[in-house]
Protein backbone atom coordinates (compact mmCIF):
# COMPACT_ATOMS: atom_id res chain seq x y z
CA UNK A 1 0.00 0.00 0.00
CA UNK A 2 2.55 2.14 0.56
CA UNK A 3 4.07 1.68 -3.08
CA UNK A 4 0.66 3.99 -3.95
CA UNK A 5 1.60 7.11 -0.93
CA UNK A 6 5.10 7.04 -2.66
CA UNK A 7 3.94 8.80 -5.75
CA UNK A 8 2.01 11.51 -3.29
CA UNK A 9 4.53 11.91 -1.16
CA UNK A 10 6.76 12.97 -4.06
CA UNK A 11 6.01 16.46 -4.08
CA UNK A 12 6.92 17.29 -0.47
CA UNK A 13 10.29 15.36 -0.70
CA UNK A 14 11.62 16.57 -3.60
CA UNK A 15 10.59 20.01 -2.39
CA UNK A 16 12.10 19.78 0.88
CA UNK A 17 15.17 17.55 0.25
CA UNK A 18 15.94 18.32 -3.83
CA UNK A 19 15.25 22.25 -2.93
CA UNK A 20 12.81 21.76 -5.90
CA UNK A 21 10.36 24.70 -6.19
CA UNK A 22 6.48 24.01 -5.53
CA UNK A 23 6.04 24.14 -9.11
CA UNK A 24 8.55 21.93 -10.62
CA UNK A 25 7.99 19.10 -7.81
CA UNK A 26 4.34 19.35 -8.22
CA UNK A 27 5.09 19.08 -12.43
CA UNK A 28 6.91 16.17 -11.93
CA UNK A 29 4.34 14.39 -9.97
CA UNK A 30 2.21 15.36 -12.60
CA UNK A 31 3.87 13.51 -15.21
CA UNK A 32 3.92 10.45 -12.87
CA UNK A 33 0.33 10.50 -12.26
CA UNK A 34 -0.12 10.75 -16.01
CA UNK A 35 2.27 7.52 -16.87
CA UNK A 36 0.50 5.78 -13.77
CA UNK A 37 -3.02 6.48 -15.45
CA UNK A 38 -1.92 4.83 -18.63
CA UNK A 39 -0.09 2.37 -17.91
CA UNK A 40 -2.42 0.65 -15.17
CA UNK A 41 -4.70 -0.79 -17.53
CA UNK A 42 -2.36 -2.63 -19.82
CA UNK A 43 -0.33 -4.30 -16.95
CA UNK A 44 -3.68 -4.90 -16.01
CA UNK A 45 -4.36 -5.98 -19.62
CA UNK A 46 -1.18 -7.68 -19.57
CA UNK A 47 -1.61 -9.79 -16.20
CA UNK A 48 -5.21 -11.20 -18.18
CA UNK A 49 -2.39 -12.73 -20.59
CA UNK A 50 0.75 -13.96 -18.43
CA UNK A 51 -1.34 -14.59 -14.99
CA UNK A 52 -1.83 -11.96 -11.82
CA UNK A 53 1.28 -13.10 -10.34
CA UNK A 54 4.09 -12.24 -12.63
CA UNK A 55 3.65 -8.27 -12.64
CA UNK A 56 2.51 -8.27 -9.05
CA UNK A 57 5.89 -10.15 -8.29
CA UNK A 58 8.61 -7.94 -10.45
CA UNK A 59 7.11 -4.96 -8.80
CA UNK A 60 7.43 -5.96 -5.53
CA UNK A 61 11.24 -7.32 -6.23
CA UNK A 62 11.58 -3.96 -7.56
CA UNK A 63 10.24 -2.19 -4.79
CA UNK A 64 12.94 -4.27 -2.73
CA UNK A 65 15.90 -3.72 -4.68
CA UNK A 66 15.18 -0.13 -6.70
CA UNK A 67 14.27 2.95 -3.87
CA UNK A 68 17.51 2.76 -2.18
CA UNK A 69 19.65 3.29 -5.28
CA UNK A 70 17.44 5.32 -6.93
CA UNK A 71 16.68 7.89 -3.41
CA UNK A 72 20.31 8.21 -3.61
CA UNK A 73 20.78 9.02 -7.09
CA UNK A 74 17.98 11.53 -6.53
CA UNK A 75 19.70 13.09 -3.47
CA UNK A 76 23.04 14.04 -5.60
CA UNK A 77 21.44 16.60 -7.61
CA UNK A 78 19.54 15.72 -10.63
CA UNK A 79 17.57 18.05 -12.43
CA UNK A 80 14.07 18.38 -13.92
CA UNK A 81 14.38 15.79 -16.27
CA UNK A 82 15.81 13.21 -14.41
CA UNK A 83 13.21 13.49 -11.56
CA UNK A 84 10.34 13.35 -14.26
CA UNK A 85 11.77 9.97 -15.60
CA UNK A 86 12.25 8.30 -12.22
CA UNK A 87 8.41 9.63 -11.16
CA UNK A 88 7.72 7.74 -14.49
CA UNK A 89 10.01 4.46 -13.22
CA UNK A 90 8.33 4.78 -9.83
CA UNK A 91 4.32 4.93 -12.02
CA UNK A 92 5.61 2.00 -14.25
CA UNK A 93 6.38 -0.30 -11.48
CA UNK A 94 2.87 1.14 -9.34
CA UNK A 95 1.23 -0.17 -11.96
CA UNK A 96 2.60 -3.59 -12.41
CA UNK A 97 0.74 -3.46 -8.88
CA UNK A 98 -2.28 -1.33 -10.09
CA UNK A 99 -3.63 -3.73 -12.86
CA UNK A 100 -3.55 -6.68 -11.53
CA UNK A 101 -4.10 -6.01 -7.72
CA UNK A 102 -7.95 -5.24 -8.26
CA UNK A 103 -8.45 -8.73 -9.89
CA UNK A 104 -6.32 -10.64 -7.55
CA UNK A 105 -7.58 -10.08 -4.36
CA UNK A 106 -11.17 -10.58 -5.90
CA UNK A 107 -10.11 -13.59 -6.81
CA UNK A 108 -8.75 -14.97 -3.26
CA UNK A 109 -12.49 -14.89 -2.23
CA UNK A 110 -15.83 -16.78 -3.72
CA UNK A 111 -18.17 -15.33 -5.45
CA UNK A 112 -20.58 -15.50 -2.63
CA UNK A 113 -18.63 -13.05 -0.06
CA UNK A 114 -15.98 -11.81 -2.74
CA UNK A 115 -17.45 -8.20 -2.02
CA UNK A 116 -17.70 -8.04 1.45
CA UNK A 117 -14.35 -9.43 2.08
CA UNK A 118 -12.66 -8.05 -0.67
CA UNK A 119 -13.36 -4.22 0.02
CA UNK A 120 -13.07 -5.03 4.39
CA UNK A 121 -9.91 -6.52 3.57
CA UNK A 122 -8.43 -3.35 0.65
CA UNK A 123 -10.03 -0.94 3.27
CA UNK A 124 -8.42 -1.40 6.06
CA UNK A 125 -4.60 -2.67 4.44
CA UNK A 126 -5.13 1.18 2.88
CA UNK A 127 -6.10 2.31 6.07
CA UNK A 128 -3.12 1.00 7.84
CA UNK A 129 -0.13 0.63 5.58
CA UNK A 130 -1.63 3.31 3.04
CA UNK A 131 -2.55 6.31 5.75
CA UNK A 132 0.19 5.78 7.97
CA UNK A 133 2.33 6.00 4.99
CA UNK A 134 3.66 9.65 5.16
CA UNK A 135 3.45 9.91 9.06
CA UNK A 136 5.97 6.62 9.10
CA UNK A 137 8.38 8.29 6.46
CA UNK A 138 8.65 11.17 8.17
CA UNK A 139 8.82 9.79 11.33
CA UNK A 140 12.33 7.79 9.84
CA UNK A 141 13.37 10.38 8.19
CA UNK A 142 13.29 12.86 11.91
CA UNK A 143 14.70 9.88 13.72
CA UNK A 144 17.64 8.83 11.62
CA UNK A 145 18.15 12.07 10.34
CA UNK A 146 18.67 10.80 7.09
CA UNK A 147 16.41 11.89 4.05
CA UNK A 148 16.41 8.36 2.45
CA UNK A 149 15.31 6.77 5.95
CA UNK A 150 11.72 5.93 4.19
CA UNK A 151 13.25 4.02 1.35
CA UNK A 152 13.24 0.93 4.30
CA UNK A 153 9.83 1.31 4.75
CA UNK A 154 9.12 0.86 1.16
CA UNK A 155 11.54 -1.96 1.11
CA UNK A 156 9.75 -4.02 4.23
CA UNK A 157 6.62 -3.58 2.42
CA UNK A 158 7.29 -4.83 -0.55
CA UNK A 159 9.08 -8.23 1.13
CA UNK A 160 5.83 -8.31 3.10
CA UNK A 161 3.57 -8.00 -0.33
CA UNK A 162 6.57 -10.62 -1.82
CA UNK A 163 5.71 -13.37 0.62
CA UNK A 164 1.88 -12.48 0.62
CA UNK A 165 2.19 -13.27 -3.22
CA UNK A 166 4.01 -16.15 -2.96
CA UNK A 167 1.85 -17.94 -1.23
CA UNK A 168 -1.07 -17.15 -3.81
CA UNK A 169 -2.54 -19.25 -6.46
CA UNK A 170 -2.25 -18.09 -9.79
CA UNK A 171 -6.05 -17.63 -10.56
CA UNK A 172 -5.87 -15.56 -13.61
CA UNK A 173 -6.90 -18.51 -16.26
CA UNK A 174 -9.42 -20.33 -13.64
CA UNK A 175 -13.22 -20.11 -13.51
CA UNK A 176 -14.35 -17.82 -11.08
CA UNK A 177 -15.62 -19.67 -7.91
Amino acid sequence: MCFYVLLNYMPTYTQKYMKLSPSAALWANTFGLVALLLCIPLMGRLSDRLGRKPPLLACSVAFVLLPYPIFIFMLSGIGFGALVAVQVLFAVLISMFSGPGPAAIAEIFPTGSRSTWMTSGYALAVAIFGGFAPFISVWLIDHFQSPIAHVWYLVLSAVVSLLVILSLPETAHEELR
